[in-house]
């Protein structure tokens, strides 16, 4: 056998060594992926995350978020699989890219923990306070008070008081989402939304004036409302309509709770031109 042949078979057993090794690390390793990411499904499963985050964010049907996770996983132990295959066949000029990417996706893991942290804080804390404003204004039977107010058919619109605590529970997740993407190194996104949350901060003070000028502004109107149409029906003002036929023409109201009602508008037309002012 020649030298050059007793070469040749030399190199190829020891390429075929580093390729049956890097066949089974493929095999292997693709196995182990499945396994783990079928394991990651099924616990995320089992807690329904999708469904708890569906109905948080109101919508009907779920997200599906554990299939996303679970193929993230998978695709996270394929690539350290790839990796752990080309040094097997002693492929260095493709192994030390995907080494460096590597070490840049450990690098962001930090990062990326801290923003999972403070977006968990976030979480917690917008349900909380969404639970208290909610349930302390259903107290107040403010809803029902409103439907009344405004002569609308309960179960026929969204309760004040649900409306004001879902608000409460988006403003709060603002609120935290520049330190999110501050943790992400997001500084591209970052400027806008800060600029944006500092502008709704620096207007927060006139909004919350003009909803006390609205809200006082309603309890003197509905007040004066209700004296005056209480010293109408005292003084006789219905039967003067009856006789003057204004009874049929205001339909089922009578003549105390028709000017009662005007007057309560003209008290509430200034307000509002107030409270927008």
């Amino acid at each position: 056998m020649g030298p050059f042949l007793e070469q040749f078979l030399g190199s190829f057993g020891a390429y075929a060594l580093n390729f049956g090794g890097a066949a089974l690390i493929l095999v292997g390793g693709w196995i182990l992926a499945l396994l783990i990411s079928a394991g990651v499904r099924k616990l995320l499963e089992r807690i329904s995350i999708d469904n708890q985050l569906a109905k948080r964010m109101g919508a009907k049907e779920s997200f599906g978020i554990e299939v996303l996770l679970a193929r993230i996983v998978f695709w996270i132990i394929m690539l350290f699989v790839i990796v752990a295959v080309f040094q097997a066949l002693q492929l260095t000029a493709v192994t030390a890219p995907l080494n460096t990417l590597l070490d840049k996706v450990f690098a962001f893991i930090p990062n990326l923990l801290a923003a999972a942290g403070l977006a968990f804080v976030a979480w917690v804390l917008a349900t909380l306070l969404r639970f208290i404003v909610s349930k302390a204004l259903g107290a107040t039977k403010i809803d029902d008070t409103l439907t009344r107010e405004a002569g609308l058919e309960e179960g026929r619109q969204v309760p004040m008081s649900e409306s004001l605590a879902t608000i409460i529970y988006w403003f709060v997740l603002l609120l935290f989402l520049p330190a999110i993407l501050g943790a992400l190194n997001m500084n591209g996104l970052l400027a806008p939304i800060q600029s944006m949350v500092n502008e709704l901060l620096g207007f927060l003070p006139n909004i919350l004036g003009a909803a006390i000028i609205l809200l006082i502004g309603w309890f003197v109107a509905r007040i004066i409302r209700q004296i005056v149409t209480n010293l109408l029906v005292a003084v006789g003002a219905d039967g003067l309509g009856t006789r003057l036929g204004l009874t049929a023409a205001f339909g089922e109201q009578s003549l105390s709770a028709v000017i009662g009602t005007i007057i309560y508008v003209l008290i509430l037309i200034p307000v509002i031109i107030s409270a927008l002012d």
